[in-house]
Formats: C-alpha cells, sequence, structure tokens
C-alpha cells in the first residue's frame, strides 16, 4: 500500500504536467490567431494580373516568409512591407497622408522612393485608384498629389541681337523621368494666379461641379503649399 505523501507527490506531478500542457494549448491558439512577424502579406493591386500568382518564397497560403533575424524585412519581396506592387508596371507605390508638397517629396525621397509620376494610361487608373476616397470632395486639398511640378527656365539671351528670351515654364517629375505622358483635364494646367504649380489627380467628383464626369479621372494643377489629404510615392521593384 502506498503511503499518503506517495500518493500527493504523484497527484501534484500530474496536475504540473496538465498545467503545463494547457499552458501551451494557450500559447499555440494565440499564435494561430495572431501569427508571429515572420509572415507577411505582400500587397499587390487589385487589378494587378498577377494578384492570385503566389510569389517567390511564400508558403501555401501566399504568405511572404520573413527572416527570424529581421522580421520587417522582406527577403525575396518585390516591394517594401505595405507597398502596393504591380508585376506589370514592376513598381511599387505607397500613400502617405497630411502632406504638401515639399513634405511629401521629402518622406518619398527618406523611403528611397519619389512622388510618383505616370507613363500610361495603365498607371494613371493605378494611382486614380489609390487615391480615390469614394466619396464628393469640398476641397481641392483633399484630391491625390503626385510627383509633377511646373518650373521656371531661367530666362536666356538671343545669340544674335543680345535680348533676353522671356523665360518658359515646363512640367516634369520630380523623379527625374521624361514628362512624356499627360491627362490633363480641360483647361488645366492654368497656373492660376501664379501659384498653381503642383499636380494632382482627380479621381471623385468636386463639389460645385454637379453630376459632370467630364473632367473626372485626369489632372489639375494646384497650389503646392497646402496639406493634402494624400499623396503618393513610387519607387521600382526589386522584379
Amino acid at each position: 500500500m502506498e503511503s499518503p505523501r506517495h500518493t500527493l507527490r504523484i497527484i501534484d506531478e500530474s496536475y504540473e504536467s496538465k498545467s503545463r500542457f494547457y499552458k501551451m494549448l494557450s500559447i499555440f491558439a494565440i499564435l494561430w490567431n495572431h501569427p508571429p512577424l515572420k509572415y507577411q502579406s505582400i500587397h499587390r493591386y487589385p487589378g494587378d494580373p498577377e494578384a492570385n500568382h503566389r510569389p517567390r518564397n511564400t508558403d501555401d497560403d501566399g504568405q511572404v516568409l520573413l527572416d527570424p533575424k529581421c522580421p520587417n524585412c522582406v527577403p525575396d519581396s518585390p516591394c517594401p512591407s505595405a507597398w502596393v506592387y504591380s508585376s506589370k508596371l514592376k513598381q511599387c507605390y505607397k500613400r502617405i497622408f497630411d502632406v504638401d508638397f515639399a513634405t511629401a517629396d521629402r518622406t518619398c525621397r527618406l523611403m528611397n522612393s519619389h512622388l510618383a509620376s505616370i507613363h500610361s494610361d495603365e498607371e494613371n487608373e493605378l494611382l486614380l485608384d489609390l487615391g480615390r476616397a469614394g466619396t464628393t470632395m469640398p476641397e481641392w486639398r483633399l484630391v491625390p498629389l503626385i510627383g509633377g511640378k511646373r518650373v521656371k527656365l531661367s530666362p536666356q539671351r538671343n545669340i544674335h541681337d543680345s535680348r533676353r528670351v522671356p523665360a518658359k515654364t515646363i512640367g516634369i517629375w520630380v523623379d527625374g523621368s521624361p514628362f512624356n505622358y499627360t491627362k490633363w483635364s480641360a483647361g488645366q494646367p492654368d497656373f492660376a494666379a501664379n501659384v498653381e504649380s503642383c499636380l494632382q489627380l482627380w479621381p471623385d467628383r468636386m463639389a460645385g461641379f454637379g453630376t459632370d464626369t467630364y473632367q473626372l479621372n485626369k489632372w489639375n494643377d494646384y497650389v503646392c503649399d497646402l496639406r493634402y489629404r494624400v499623396a503618393i510615392c513610387k519607387q521600382p521593384a526589386k522584379y
């Protein structure tokens, strides 16, 4: 017959074993509902033809496997974490909020990118989708800002008679790419009051324009110093 002390010790060990087991079950449940940072999704543009294509270095659920030594890094991903990827354009895009042009330009550069340039109808549509609020905008500062800007060239002298040639203004992209595609709304750019120098998209209806839609999905020039609701950064994808 076992002594009471021996029986008590067996009961205690059994309780500790069950306690450890339930703790392990609890930890497993937490991890199941909140995966660790070694997994992270690639964000793709909804219209991307490869949106359902499984990228490299992913598991069966399409999750990108991250380096456990650098949980915020995405090794073998075409874009940094939380950027939108277009496989056809081979570009990455990210929205930033509540910025004027100078702040937006600086913020994008700090992320190894630039305020977005546009070079095709497809890219224009993509950026319109990223900037669209889906409601009527009561003021122009709520319309998305991108990386186009009007700059004035220095006056030149006529080499034949030394007269000064009037200064010209041209459109540029701040990323240095050629300004070879435009989608201006009717009457734009108008450089109103000599202060509207920055380029914004027009994805939503504007208050005061009624039901007219002929201006939608095109471009407008506006003041650079206002704080815009959203601006869009762009950088080349890794592949």
